[in-house]
């Protein structure tokens, strides 16, 4: 549709690609929420350990070594995430920032956990199975900016909506007392949805009180991408000493299944400045393509060391390696996708690492604590017309403490993250299109979970 628009709808046209990094679908962290009961607790070092069904996310191996049939979980994560990001949306009538506050609730996960065949000496059987649910990232996130003056208004809003769910069996065999060896396999699925929408006014002459329409536009987009694979993690846990175990778990790329995306645009144009321009144009255009959301490869090496008769001091890394995806294929009909919406994903090598340390008090109160990182695999942002993720590096704390007897095992406790970096923003002058601004990003969870070992005895009496 041709149109004419006066000189401050360009300026405003020009912000569309305003930094499509602003908002939180991950393709760039891989430590945002902590998985399993246990390993909350001590900040994810939890590799070495694997002493509860979260072992079938950081080492499946350690299922081998569980006393029992179990179940395990984190039964809900209250959160508050907060992002800003500063000088985001400008135009010739001024800047404005954008911000997003929520407070999601995460089912972080599910696991249960199955002994089999005959008992050692020690009580314990060699083999074990378990079944897991594993939501390892979860994000609900929208920006808007709105500026106006007495002759129009300007307003942009991106959102997305974004949820991994991994769900599967593990199979674990106890070489020995001191020596197991597992296996996992995930189906992963991954649903995004991103929307966008922008209007635009143009005041003209004041007529009986009621300024005249000269321009107006609305515009709105979405993205739907659904991705399903399959993810094999092999895990080993040696323990050389009763107060030594180390651990490592081998992860292989993800095998994609079935990928697909949607693109949908909309837009209503009311030009009442041009002569002879029609006064209201309308057009929809859908267009359906191949997607893609692949997980790298990534290996994570753990240890924990018992200290006097109730302290243990655990330690993990983690190493991802470097991957780059189109999140869209190529277009089957002509349908922009909008610049919020980041197409291309380069995932440097990225190593996290956790330290853990566990206390008991008085036989029944244990107390966990952790420190984590949450790196980045995004490169540096660089000022021009190329649009790019935000890098932001982020650091991580956890707390929590519980009770514990012959029946219950009960935490409380609270985790949070912080980081500060950079993403890109468009410039009101288009010169160069995109500079480099801050983002500021804080989340803060309160987490429940326990009563594994009452839930254990009843796996017992169904599985027997």
């Amino acid at each position: 549709m041709g149109f004419n628009p006066p000189v401050r709808t360009i300026a405003f046209l020009s912000l569309i690609t305003v930094t499509p990094c602003l908002a939180r679908a991950d393709d760039t962290h891989y430590q945002n929420l902590l998985v399993g009961e246990h390993a909350l607790g001590l900040g994810g070092a939890f590799t070495a350990l694997a002493d509860d069904a979260a072992a079938a996310f950081y080492n499946p191996a350690g299922l081998a070594l569980i006393a029992r049939s179990s179940m395990s979980g984190s039964l809900s994560v209250y959160g508050f995430e907060s992002r800003r990001i500063d000088d985001a949306f400008q135009t010739a009538l001024g800047e404005d920032d954008f911000e997003d506050a929520s407070s999601p609730t995460f089912p972080i996960s599910v696991g249960l956990v199955r002994k089999f065949g005959p008992k050692r000496d020690d009580g314990v059987r060699d083999h074990a199975v378990a079944f897991s649910t594993v939501i390892p990232f979860q994000s609900d996130v929208t920006f808007r900016g709105d500026l106006f003056d007495a002759l129009g208004f300007q307003h942009v809003r991106v959102a997305e909506e974004d949820r991994w769910l991994w769900v599967g069996p593990s199979y674990a065999y106890r070489l020995s007392p001191r020596l197991a060896l597992g296996i996992t396999g995930y189906l992963a699925s991954r649903e995004l949805e991103h929307t966008f929408d922008r209007s635009y006014a143009d005041a003209g002459e004041l007529q009986a009180g009621v300024r005249t329409l000269e321009y107006g536009l609305v515009e709105a987009s979405e993205v739907e991408l659904d991705d399903v694979s399959l993810m094999f993690r092999i895990g080993v846990l040696w323990q050389p000493s009763d107060s030594m175990r180390l651990g490592l778990m081998v992860a292989a790329p993800s095998i994609r299944l079935d990928s697909s995306a949607t693109v949908t645009h909309r837009s209503l144009l009311a030009d009442f400045v041009v002569p002879g321009a029609e006064s209201g144009t309308y057009s929809e255009a859908r267009d359906v393509r191949e997607g893609s959301s692949p997980f790298p490869f990534n290996v994570r090496l753990g240890a924990a060391a018992l200290f006097g008769a109730s302290t243990v001091v655990s330690a993990d890394l983690s190493l991802y390696a470097p991957i780059s995806y189109d999140r869209l294929g190529e277009a089957g009909a002509d349908v922009a996708v909008d610049d919020y919406f980041v197409q291309r994903i380069e995932r440097r090598l990225t190593v996290n690492g956790n330290l853990g340390l566990e206390t008991l008090l008085g036989g029944h109160f244990p107390v966990r604590a952790g420190l984590f990182t949450n790196f980045s695999s995004a490169p540096a942002p660089q000022a021009g017309d190329v649009a790019m993720p935000a890098q932001v590096h982020r650091f991580g704390a956890a707390l929590s403490a519980g009770y514990r007897d012959e029946g219950y095992d009960i935490q409380v406790g609270v985790a949070g993250l912080y980081g500060v970096g950079n993403a890109l923003v468009p410039t009101a002058s288009g010169d160069p299109f995109y500079e480099v601004t801050r983002v500021e990003d804080s989340s803060l969870y309160v987490f429940l979970s326990g009563a594994k070992e009452a839930a254990g005895r009843v796996v017992d009496r169904w599985t027997h």
